[in-house]
């Protein structure tokens, strides 16, 4: 019931039917992340998307993987911070491309993790959680497009 409460007060389930929720709340996983941890890393194929339950990351861009054992600006310039009922990591599970972005823990994060083929099975049964991902995507894209080069 948690998850559901919390699921409900996201920019990407806001909205959703309880029994979407209740859905998405038994196929995600919670992990938690200290800091520094890479939740997810530029370059690799995505597999899974995180949505915050507490604690804030950075999203960096280097245009490369980044080398191992690379922190802070190493890991490429900060486009983001995020924290809590954000999301990140939804697009390379979407597209199926690398990860554009390297996500780091910028302290303790716990957050649920939604496996792609959890994700597109919710969508399958409820496609208004499609519209969530493109509110949140088309805010990010305003975002950036609104930030001076």
């Amino acid at each position: 019931m948690e998850r559901v409460i919390f699921l409900r007060s996201t920019a990407l389930c806001g909205g959703l039917p309880d029994t979407a929720l209740r859905a998405i709340a038994e196929v995600a996983e919670e992990r938690s992340f200290d800091a520094g941890e890479r939740l997810c890393v530029e370059g690799e194929i995505g597999t899974d998307m995180f949505l915050l339950l507490a604690g804030r990351v950075e999203v960096r861009v280097l245009g490369s993987a980044p080398p191992r054992g690379a922190a802070g600006e190493a890991l490429g310039r900060l486009v983001a911070t995020l924290g809590q009922g954000q999301s990140v990591g939804e697009m390379s599970v979407l597209d199926d491309e690398p990860r554009s972005a390297t996500v780091v823990a910028g302290g303790r994060v716990d957050a649920l993790t939604i496996h792609k083929e959890d994700l597109r099975d919710a969508i399958s049964l409820c496609p208004d959680l499609a519209f969530g991902l493109f509110r949140v995507l088309a805010g990010r894209l305003r975002a950036a497009t609104a930030r001076p080069a």
